[in-house]
Protein backbone atom coordinates (compact mmCIF):
# COMPACT_ATOMS: atom_id res chain seq x y z
CA UNK A 1 0.00 0.00 0.00
CA UNK A 2 1.32 3.49 -1.20
CA UNK A 3 0.31 6.28 1.02
CA UNK A 4 2.36 8.87 -0.52
CA UNK A 5 1.05 12.22 -0.41
CA UNK A 6 -1.38 11.78 2.21
CA UNK A 7 -1.77 14.41 4.98
CA UNK A 8 -3.17 14.35 7.65
CA UNK A 9 -5.39 16.99 9.15
CA UNK A 10 -4.61 20.36 10.42
CA UNK A 11 -3.51 20.05 14.25
CA UNK A 12 -4.57 23.35 16.61
CA UNK A 13 -3.31 22.15 20.28
CA UNK A 14 -2.80 25.27 23.03
CA UNK A 15 -1.09 24.45 26.61
CA UNK A 16 -0.71 27.47 28.86
CA UNK A 17 1.00 27.08 31.97
CA UNK A 18 1.52 27.97 35.23
CA UNK A 19 -1.97 29.14 36.12
CA UNK A 20 -2.49 30.50 38.23
CA UNK A 21 0.34 33.07 37.36
CA UNK A 22 2.75 35.15 39.35
CA UNK A 23 4.80 36.73 36.30
CA UNK A 24 5.51 34.86 33.33
CA UNK A 25 3.26 32.53 31.64
CA UNK A 26 4.32 30.29 28.49
CA UNK A 27 2.18 29.14 25.65
CA UNK A 28 2.98 25.53 24.29
CA UNK A 29 1.71 25.40 20.88
CA UNK A 30 1.17 22.77 18.12
CA UNK A 31 -0.57 24.22 15.23
CA UNK A 32 0.07 23.23 11.21
CA UNK A 33 -2.16 25.39 9.62
CA UNK A 34 -1.19 28.12 7.25
CA UNK A 35 -1.84 31.27 8.78
CA UNK A 36 -0.07 32.39 11.34
CA UNK A 37 -2.27 32.68 14.63
CA UNK A 38 -2.91 35.72 16.96
CA UNK A 39 -2.71 35.44 20.80
CA UNK A 40 -4.91 38.24 22.61
CA UNK A 41 -5.75 38.55 26.19
CA UNK A 42 -9.05 40.21 27.29
CA UNK A 43 -9.07 40.88 30.98
CA UNK A 44 -12.66 39.84 32.83
CA UNK A 45 -14.00 43.17 31.53
CA UNK A 46 -13.85 41.90 28.11
CA UNK A 47 -11.15 45.20 27.29
CA UNK A 48 -8.13 44.02 25.25
CA UNK A 49 -4.95 44.01 27.33
CA UNK A 50 -2.37 41.74 24.78
CA UNK A 51 -2.18 41.21 21.38
CA UNK A 52 0.31 39.81 19.53
CA UNK A 53 1.24 37.53 16.36
CA UNK A 54 2.51 33.80 17.02
CA UNK A 55 5.41 31.67 14.98
CA UNK A 56 3.43 28.40 16.08
CA UNK A 57 6.84 26.65 16.06
CA UNK A 58 8.11 28.02 18.92
CA UNK A 59 6.65 28.37 22.76
CA UNK A 60 5.82 31.88 23.49
CA UNK A 61 6.04 33.75 26.86
CA UNK A 62 4.32 36.46 28.05
CA UNK A 63 5.42 38.95 30.88
CA UNK A 64 2.51 39.27 33.46
CA UNK A 65 3.88 40.58 36.34
CA UNK A 66 2.80 44.18 34.90
CA UNK A 67 -1.38 42.88 34.72
CA UNK A 68 -3.59 43.55 37.79
CA UNK A 69 -4.54 40.60 39.69
CA UNK A 70 -7.61 38.79 38.85
CA UNK A 71 -9.13 36.62 35.81
CA UNK A 72 -8.29 36.56 32.55
CA UNK A 73 -8.94 35.10 29.00
CA UNK A 74 -6.36 33.74 26.43
CA UNK A 75 -7.63 33.24 23.21
CA UNK A 76 -5.71 32.00 19.95
CA UNK A 77 -7.29 32.92 16.98
CA UNK A 78 -6.46 31.31 13.63
CA UNK A 79 -8.13 30.24 10.59
CA UNK A 80 -8.59 26.67 12.48
CA UNK A 81 -10.55 28.37 14.87
CA UNK A 82 -10.38 29.72 18.01
CA UNK A 83 -9.18 28.33 21.10
CA UNK A 84 -9.68 30.68 24.58
CA UNK A 85 -9.17 29.82 27.71
CA UNK A 86 -9.34 30.87 31.64
CA UNK A 87 -5.94 32.27 33.66
CA UNK A 88 -5.66 34.07 36.95
CA UNK A 89 -3.28 36.42 38.23
CA UNK A 90 -2.15 36.42 41.49
CA UNK A 91 0.70 38.97 43.13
Amino acid sequence: MNCEGIQGDPIFELRISPNPVKDVIRLQMVYTGDDTPFVQIFDAGGRLCFRQQHNSQSDMTIEMSNFAEGSYYIRVQSALGNKITSIVVVK
